[in-house]
């Protein structure tokens, strides 16, 4: 047998060296993986927690909904009540004496008398549910109001990924969702439509997309500042597709309650009852927070927050969301489940790996803001959405839509076919 060759000083080499290396290599794979695992262990931990607040959250929520009441100072009375005199005589629809006539008005409600002052074309569905009785029309729409959430949600869940909640866990434990029910609001129509002409708009389908926002014109004031940042897209057919729809539904309008009932709507919507500005999640009522304030000054920012958020050029998978946002904030009349509608920013938010407007699923916090009439301060975070949403994305928040992959292999299909004829 040969000598063992030299080390380069002198000594005899260790054999042993290499195989300590690669024990020491495989020391530091195991606890790296070790590592890695202990916090992929937390983090699907922290996710179960989450879930299980959101799901007490949901199921508070829901026992509420289920406590009895008598339920006519709830807005559905309202409702109600315009589906009524709808049926005896749709010309009067607006005269609020012939709405005190119908149906007596709630004695009770600190608020005041409650007036219908929605636009007519949304009458036909109210004259449906007017054909029951009132607790079971009531149950009835909170059932199409709960089915209209679960569309929604499961349509977002389709569009996004990277989610840390299902949305629909997300929609029922959201305190607006909660107040919207609870009180028979007409909102979750509203959130379905904005979502319905988003997937449209991400697909490319203007048509769909306009027509969309249009029907959600019977809460114009969100449905008019969407489609005036939607026109910073430059996508003519979005526009002549809503401004075509508006017309229908305004000659519907004319049709039904003539031009002496137009004029009646004007003049309860300019002064429909009591309203407490402190309490809408909205730019005018974070400024009433602060105290009295001309209107002019509430109309020049909300100018200037659409332009400033429509100049932005970024993708629109999240320009659509903060278009919603933005219209939120720009309302003029925005109470607090409308904020229904930040479900759609919220998701995107969350999917492109925000995770602070966790603060709006806090439900203590909007009673304690409610307690002391100062709910607009949730203005304030709404703001930091559309700020996130305004953001270029990068590596360390991206945003995966489905709907856009599939819109984008198939125009990309479509030009291979071009090229090839």
């Amino acid at each position: 047998m040969g000598k063992e060759p030299a080390t380069p000083y002198g000594g005899k080499p260790d054999r042993g060296s290499s195989h300590r290396s690669n024990k020491s290599l495989k020391c530091v794979i195991r606890d790296s993986m070790s590592v890695v695992g202990e916090f992929v262990s937390f983090m699907a931990l922290r996710n179960q927690l989450v879930a299980g607040v959101l799901v007490l959250l949901a199921l508070v929520h829901m026992a509420i909904l289920f406590a009895p009441s008598d339920g006519k100072s709830l807005d559905f009375a309202a409702f109600y009540r315009a589906g009524l005199l709808a049926r005896e005589n749709i010309r009067a629809l607006y005269d609020r004496t012939a709405q005190e006539q119908v149906w007596p008005l709630p004695t009770n409600d600190p608020h005041g008398k409650s007036y219908f002052y929605h636009p007519p074309f949304e009458v036909p569905l109210l004259r449906f549910f007017a054909g029951f009785p009132y607790k079971t029309a009531f149950t009835l729409w909170s059932l199409a109001t709960l089915s209209l959430l679960c569309a929604a949600s499961w349509l977002l869940r389709g569009m996004f990924q990277s989610l840390p909640q299902h949305p629909l866990l997300l929609t029922l434990a959201f305190f607006p969702t909660f107040a919207l029910i609870w009180i028979g609001q007409d909102s979750a129509w509203l959130l379905l439509c904005f979502v319905l002409a988003y997937r449209a708009f991400l697909k490319e389908q203007d048509w769909q997309c306009g027509a969309f926002v249009a029907l959600a014109l019977f809460k114009f004031q969100y449905a008019i500042p969407l489609i005036a940042l939607l026109a910073f897209r430059r996508r003519p057919k979005v526009l002549i597709a809503f401004s075509a729809v508006a017309v229908c539904l305004a000659l519907l309008s004319w049709v039904m309650i003539g031009t002496t009932g137009i004029i009646s709507y004007c003049n309860l919507l300019r002064d429909h009852g009591y309203e407490k500005s402190a309490r809408m999640v909205n730019l005018r009522g974070l400024l009433s927070v602060f105290g009295q304030h001309p209107a002019a000054l509430t109309i020049a920012l909300s100018i200037a927050l659409l332009i400033w958020f429509g100049l932005h050029e970024i993708p629109d998978s999240i320009y659509f969301p903060g278009a919603v946002a933005v219209a939120v904030l720009v309302s003029y009349h925005g109470e607090n489940y409308d904020a229904v509608l930040l479900l759609l920013p919220l998701v995107a938010v969350f999917s492109i790996g925000y995770r602070w407007p966790a603060i709006f699923f806090v439900s203590p916090l909007y009673l304690v803001l409610l307690r002391y009439n100062i709910l607009a301060i949730i203005a304030v975070p709404i703001a930091g959405l559309v700020w996130a949403l305004s953001r270029p994305l990068d590596d360390s928040h991206s945003l995966h839509v489905p709907v856009v992959r599939a819109v984008e292999d198939e125009l990309r299909r479509d030009r291979q076919k071009s090229s090839r004829s």
